[in-house]
């Protein structure tokens, strides 16, 4: 995993989210995907961002799905059964990401609690006797001292607004990378560009201190 300081310098950020049947039942199951993968949520839909100094391509994709979407995936992301039938087939749908992973080498890969896309990936590669390439990755979910956030809070720390996330892979990629592009004026916080907050005594970066001495994970929304 890169750090700010280091993702921010490669030439193409490629920013990706999935929408699946559901979460994993058991936090090993997304440890080692490869070998529970029959435990491994399902792909419904993949969302893809290619930038560089502006957005080059984005992809997007709902997929063939031969297995029922649970009722509470589907209250999430509304993505339905009926829906997919127009998608695509998942071995196609692999293929294309890992084309456009093979024609960017020089980038990072950007998602918002990373491992969890990347687990469900690498177990949708393995039912099709595919494999991940060696990658850069950056999760724009660990952005202070490893504190795990919200995708809105987020949003809500960068641009000091709140927002709604859609539950839609293409959408939800967009204000990833928007984030991440925000996030990579902030260096490290091993330099002087961090001040403590006040009340949890957790460092937060002073670009995005509006919320003048309190970090956004102490304010009361």
């Amino acid at each position: 995993m890169l750090s700010l300081s280091e993702a921010k310098l490669k030439k193409y950020y490629i920013a990706l989210d999935t929408e699946t049947t559901g979460l994993f039942k058991k936090q090993k199951h997304q440890d080692d995907p490869i070998k529970y993968y029959k435990k491994v949520p399902r792909i419904v839909s993949i969302g893809v961002i290619i930038y560089s100094d502006k957005i080059i391509k984005k992809y997007y994709n709902l997929v063939q799905v031969p297995f029922k979407i649970p009722k509470k995936s589907i209250a999430i992301h509304k993505i339905t059964n009926n829906m997919c039938k127009d998608g695509v087939n998942i071995k196609q749908v692999l293929l294309d990401v890992l084309d456009i992973f093979n024609t960017y080498p020089d980038s990072v890969i950007l998602a918002h609690n990373l491992n969890y896309d990347i687990s469900i990936i690498k177990a949708e590669l393995y039912r099709q006797n595919l494999q991940l390439p060696k990658l850069n990755y950056f999760d724009t979910g660990l952005i202070i001292n490893g504190y795990r956030t919200s995708l809105s809070k987020l949003y809500e720390l960068c641009f000091s607004r709140q927002i709604n996330t859609p539950h839609h892979a293409l959408e939800d990629t967009l204000i990833c990378l928007n984030c991440f592009i925000q996030l990579s004026y902030i260096d490290d916080v091993s330099n002087n560009k961090c001040k403590k907050c006040k009340k949890c005594q957790k460092y937060f970066p002073v670009e995005c201190s509006f919320f003048m001495n309190t970090c956004f994970f102490c304010q009361k929304y």
